[in-house]
């Protein structure tokens, strides 16, 4: 792969106009990458930023990775959601996690027989995550089942959504395993379970102030049919800090737009609790 002439741009100025255009779309970063050297180099970490691992599964348009890629892009990688609920593949999982020092974030949309590995559970624990997604009943069933508890809390992780588990939630175990929470949510998965507002109000209750967002919400599983996707926001209770959220958007393209800045749930939530402040004054 040759070098063209030395282009008439400053390099940085050039740099930021293909990473642009990666970020407009995606699908040109087949052709751009076979530009020049210095292109390709500068386009790698902006395309493996974030990743999708959905093993056997059609991804389009986001990326689906073979757990063999990993060795080559894992240090890129900042954003991943990993979305199977077979536990045959934890193995895999196990490896693609291991090879991405570098994640800021992780979404584990994994099914109820994921068992949480020792392995896994000391890859996670080493991770210097600020968003994490996960089934607390799973990860707890998973400790039970090695006769283990968690060595250590999670304490760089401030944003946490649980997944499905309205009636799961115990509170003080929240605040024991992630002392450094300022942002809380709980997926309820399709529809607002309103039993799960309990759950949210005790979860801030517990925090105090230090809580800053409490979201109760669902969203659409699928495509959504409009590119401009509906949200509806609505406030329970007194607390402006207690957000029940209606996505009507995919929940992979919710995910995907909210670690890339764009509209994801906590960006959505933290603008409703703004301007619900200063409505009541506080």
């Amino acid at each position: 792969m040759a070098d063209l002439a030395q282009p008439t741009f400053p390099p940085e100025v050039e740099e930021f106009i293909f990473s642009l255009a990666i970020r407009e779309d995606l699908k040109l970063a087949g052709r751009l990458l076979l530009v020049a050297r210095r292109v390709y180099e500068w386009l790698i970490p902006h395309i493996y930023e974030v990743v999708i691992f959905r093993p056997n599964q059609e991804c389009v348009p986001h990326q689906n990775l073979s757990p063999e890629l990993f060795v080559e892009i894992g240090k890129h990688v900042r954003h991943m959601l990993v979305q199977t609920g077979n536990n045959d593949l934890e193995g895999e999982t196990t490896s693609c996690i291991a090879r991405c020092p570098n994640l800021r974030s992780l979404a584990l949309w994994l099914g109820y027989n994921f068992t949480y590995s020792p392995e896994f559970l000391n890859n996670l624990l080493s991770l210097k995550l600020k968003y994490l997604a996960f089934r607390i009943g799973t990860f707890n069933a998973g400790l039970a089942k090695q006769g283990r508890t968690l060595p250590s809390p999670l304490s760089s992780i401030t944003h946490l959504e649980l997944l499905g588990e309205v009636v799961r939630v115990n509170p003080h175990q929240v605040k024991e395993y992630f002392p450094a929470l300022t942002h809380f949510a709980i997926n309820s998965f399709g529809f607002l379970n309103m039993s799960g507002l309990k759950e949210v109000k005790e979860v801030l209750d517990t925090f105090g102030n230090q809580l800053e967002v409490a979201i109760l919400y669902a969203l659409q599983f699928g495509k959504a049919d409009s590119q401009s996707p509906t949200v509806n926001v609505a406030f329970r209770e007194e607390d402006p800090r207690l957000v029940m959220l209606l996505h009507g958007a995919s929940a992979v393209d919710t995910w995907h737009d909210g670690v890339k800045g764009g509209p994801g749930i906590w960006t959505v939530a933290e603008e409703a609790v703004q301007a619900r402040r200063a409505e009541l004054g506080r």
